[in-house]
């Protein structure tokens, strides 16, 4: 744990300084949790459209297949459908709950010689019991954001992955086809 506050600037701060830096960061670790849930609700939303697109996709090439078209359709079917498997497990891993740091501690955290310790005045203890709250909101704040940016990083390839899916698809198409028909497919570029 990186301790960023002196003993110096502790012994300048009244209680009404230290209490502000110590609402400032509960503020920035319940958004940087909002945003977590953020990612949740719009990856739910994702996962839902890709869902029923590959779903439309199977019931597609199964009636290709039960009507025994098993053709260039057809196995461009089957690959994008192997194409949207892959922004759905991207999606899939962010609805997995994640382990974030919540706001306030435990009050066994409090009650430690460190906080009981003669050499803190009793009307200076409530600065130390901040201080040590505001240094773990820190620790939770990065930590947090570490991994609310990491999930936000999967989302957008998942996006990517869902947004270019028609150019893939047509692409997968037209290998199909090249590669089935090589003779025949010199209209098709």
């Amino acid at each position: 744990m990186d301790v960023f506050i002196t003993q110096d600037q502790l012994g300048d701060m009244e209680e009404p300084q230290i209490k502000f830096i110590f609402d400032q960061a509960e503020k920035q670790l319940k958004e940087i949790l909002t945003v977590g849930d953020t990612v949740v609700t719009r990856t739910t939303t994702l996962l839902t459209l890709s869902s029923g697109l590959l779903v439309g996709l199977i019931g597609y090439a199964i009636n290709r297949w039960d009507g025994q078209k098993i053709d260039a359709l057809f196995w461009s079917s089957a690959l994008s459908m192997a194409y949207l498997l892959v922004p759905m497990f991207l999606l899939i891993s962010l609805i997995i709950p994640a382990q974030y740091s919540v706001t306030g501690s435990s009050p066994k955290h409090f009650f430690t010689d460190a906080f009981f310790n003669a050499d803190i005045k009793k009307d200076k203890r409530i600065l130390h019991l901040y201080a040590s709250e505001i240094i773990n909101y820190q620790v939770r704040i990065d930590k947090n954001l570490a991994q609310t940016q990491k999930r936000w990083k999967r989302y957008k390839k998942a996006i990517l992955f869902i947004a270019g899916s028609p150019v893939a698809f047509a692409t997968l198409y037209l290998l199909v086809l090249f590669l089935s028909h090589p003779s025949q497919c010199g209209h098709c570029l």
